[in-house]
């Protein structure tokens, strides 16, 4: 044993005397020549949610280590000899056990054991056991698994030992390598027998070659990681059922046709009844095949590894949350209109609509295209960015625990630098639209290829338009608080803008209907006076300043809303909300919750035999989720009765999500059911350099691209749905679709993980 190993023990059980140690246990080890792997893991039970940064493990080895590779950690301190490693929790923590995975690099010939001493409460045993479901709702996948050599590599080469419950399958050839002199590219399978369901991004795979690959195009999986092409870190991209699971991947290689790699595949999963190898293929989903490219290019962290942020929720929960968080954000990089960032992740999109401009030349690129078109509506993009910015001021956390807040600020970054383009203050001028209705509709194809004339339509010192410039300068606020924590000067910058935009708007009372004509043709206001009460709430929240709660106050009194539904029209309650908030008020507390209540069984709208409560068939889901999040805010600031607040809002966005009849999800790429054929120009199109046109709207094939994390219209008021894509009613998507839903998601995990979320309810279908 390393002599120093005890003394490292003895240290630091002393300084944790009532924590918590575990035993490392070992997946598998392999090595190649002098260079030695274990992938290893500790079993932590978790008493409570913890914070980023509040479990503190240490990793003590009795053999000396070269580097480690590690998941849900980062490593803060590691000694000379690589026999103790330091680390944090990088994501959220909560109640149950969490399984920590590493690799261990080491030259010596003995394989590593040790201990993970934690700062956890001791739980007066030390036996780990592994959990048929974990608990956690920030990392890749429920485990970071195992790591084995092919079981048809050369013995002279790859040598390696494997622990207990390690589920390995060969990598069977499909195909014979293609390609010339040293440079090749083959097409190879995995197979498993599979006992349980397993949802998206839950199934943990490794994937194992003898030699060095690169450019991975795999199908049914998501990369989260590699290690130098030999070792790719892989989990589901869809719903798994039991039974034989199959999936296919092309990589390439270095070398001679013959020398192609060989491998394997692992997992720490239970085996079904019979392990094959067959080549039959079993279809797990009814999602279209689409590929994940990924390159061998290492992290820019050698000392640790991280995947796409999403995550599995406990059970209780009943869905992925984090997952639905990322999808949704998803959609929005898909309507991103203008020059795209770097950091843009959809290789089906490109740079669009580069001449939006102004009357006199102003920049008016960026934003969002509204829906499955190309026209940039103003009055449902502010309301969208409202809802999303209000969401992630009111339950950040849920962001950070999902692994997606970066992705959040860079989502609804997009929309707000594009109304600083759109309010020009030193020439009193609001540009509310760009392109024409009419003449967009017109047209099917990809956004990158529109050439038609795209006009750009204004409000200044003669027009009226309250509503939609008032929703503007909410937009803005809301975006100041969102970005007051992140990007100080940022919020400045849009507070600024939004106090001058909302002078211009209270000065110019009035709908938008009759000065721009176009946009009324298809987003006609039925009033102004919501839109001035919200963004003064809004702008008293950020400032303190009592000009604008008097303003809120006397709007408010002004008229008498119906309060029939909350969208991009009417934002009555949404002011009732904020009002209440603000001065806690019986009566604003009283409309909202007479809004709640009529949404609610027994309220005054009708629910379907499966339970959605269906105010209108034109996306009638949008209006169900408008509401589950005006609940969950309620329910926030202390309105109404929290628990059934919160459990009606997950009846209604469970349905969405499959919780019905026919267990289908109405979010795109969601599920292992979901639709296929969403009214959409731009994911109706194959690949950039193919010809796109009404064809494609018209052929009965599924979208060539998956519109990941889109909310379709939505069911008829009997549950009855047509996935088709000329159906603009039900099949469409949209911005503000999205938006109260993505927030009443975020909502949703804010409560779960601070542990006041009741039991999921159970399905009425």
């Amino acid at each position: 044993m390393y002599r120093g190993y005890m003394m490292l023990m003895l240290a630091l059980t002393a300084s944790h005397a009532s924590s918590l140690s575990v035993s490392v246990q070992r997946h598998t080890d392999w090595w190649q020549e002098s260079v030695h792997y274990l992938n290893g893991y500790c079993d932590l039970p978790i008493d409570k949610t913890y914070n980023v940064g509040q479990v503190s493990v240490s990793l003590v080895l009795d053999t000396p280590s070269d580097s480690i590779q590690v998941w849900k950690l980062d490593v803060s301190s590691v000694n000379s000899d690589g026999t103790q490693y330091n680390m944090h929790n990088k994501y959220y923590m909560h109640q149950g056990v969490e399984r920590v995975d590493f690799i261990i690099k080491y030259t010596g010939s003995n394989i590593p054991t040790g201990l993970c001493v934690t700062n956890l409460p001791s739980a007066g045993t030390t036996t780990t056991t592994t959990p048929s479901t974990t608990t956690t709702t920030t990392t890749p996948s429920t485990t970071t698994t195992t790591t084995a050599p092919p079981t048809t590599a050369p013995a002279s080469t790859t040598t390696s030992s494997t622990g207990n419950d390690v589920y390995q399958v060969p990598v069977v050839k499909v195909e014979e390598p293609w390609g010339g002199g040293s440079s090749w590219t083959f097409k190879a399978k995995c197979t498993f027998e599979i006992s349980q369901t397993w949802p998206p991004e839950t199934l943990p795979v490794d994937l194992l070659f003898n030699q060095e690959t690169s450019n991975i195009q795999i199908w049914k999986m998501n990369v989260l990681g590699d290690l130098n092409g030999m070792l790719y870190e892989l989990t589901n991209r869809y719903w798994v059922s039991p039974g034989t699971f199959e999936f296919s991947f092309i990589v390439s290689y270095t070398g001679t046709q013959s020398n192609y790699p060989a491998g394997s595949c692992v997992s720490d999963i239970s085996p079904g009844t019979t392990q094959s190898t067959s080549s039959t293929t079993t279809t797990t989903t009814a999602a279209p095949q689409t590929t994940t490219t990924t390159t061998t290019t290492p992290s820019p962290s050698t000392t640790t590894t991280t995947g796409s942020g999403t995550s599995s929720t406990p059970s209780s929960t009943g869905h992925n949350y984090p997952l639905v968080l990322e999808k949704s954000i998803l959609f929005y990089e898909a309507q991103q209109s203008g020059a795209l960032p770097s950091n843009h992740r959809l290789d089906w999109r490109g740079d669009s609509a580069l001449g939006d401009s102004g009357v006199n030349g102003e920049d008016l690129t960026g934003g969002w295209y509204d829906a499955g078109d190309g026209v940039k509506f103003n009055l449902p993009m502010a309301t969208s960015v409202i809802n999303l910015a209000l969401g992630l001021y009111q339950w950040k956390d849920s962001y950070a625990a999902a692994n997606q807040l970066e992705n959040m600020y860079n989502s609804i970054k997009w929309p707000l630098d594009y109304f600083l383009k759109c309010w020009r203050n030193d020439s009193q001028k609001y540009y509310a639209q760009v392109g024409n209705g009419d003449i967009d509709h017109a047209y099917w194809g990809r956004p990158e290829d529109m050439t038609m004339s795209r006009p750009a339509y204004y409000l200044d010192s003669t027009k009226t338009g309250s509503d939609v410039t008032g929703a503007t300068a909410a937009a803005l606020t809301a975006g100041s608080m969102a970005f007051l924590s992140k990007d100080p000067s940022y919020s400045s910058r849009l507070l600024e803008s939004a106090e001058s935009l909302y002078v211009f708007a209270k000065a110019r009372q009035g709908t938008y209907n009759a000065d721009i004509s176009d946009g009324a043709k298809f987003y006609s206001s039925s009033e102004y006076r919501d839109e001035l009460c919200v963004s003064a709430a809004l702008l008293y929240k950020a400032t303190q300043k009592p000009g604008y709660l008097s303003d809120a106050i006397s709007v408010y009194n002004s008229y008498s809303p119906s309060r029939w539904a909350y969208d991009w029209d009417d934002k009555s309650v949404l002011c009732d909300v904020l009002l209440y908030d603000i001065t806690k008020e019986t009566k604003y507390k009283t409309a909202t919750e007479g809004f709640v209540s009529s949404y609610m069984p027994g309220g005054s709208v009708t629910y379907t035999p499966c339970g959605l409560a269906w105010r209108l068939e034109w996306g009638s889901l949008r209006y169900s989720a408008n509401a589950a999040f005006i609940a969950l805010l309620a329910a926030d600031v202390g309105i109404g009765n929290a628990a059934a607040y919160k459990e009606w809002a997950m009846s209604q966005i469970h349905y969405m999500l499959g919780d019905n009849a026919n267990d289908f999800s109405y979010v795109v790429g969601y599920g292992s059911s979901y639709p296929l054929k969403p009214h959409h120009r731009g994911s109706s199109c194959g690949p950039l350099n193919e010809v796109c046109n009404w064809n494609n709207f018209n052929s009965p094939d599924p979208n060539p691209q998956i519109l990941q994390g889109a909310l379709v219209g939505g069911p008829d008021q009997n549950d009855y749905y047509v996935d088709a894509r000329d159906n603009y009613r039900t099949n469409e998507v949209a911005c503000d679709y999205n938006a109260g839903f993505q927030s009443a998601v975020a909502g949703l995990l804010h409560f779960h993980i601070n542990n006041s979320l009741p039991a999921a309810p159970t399905p009425k279908c």
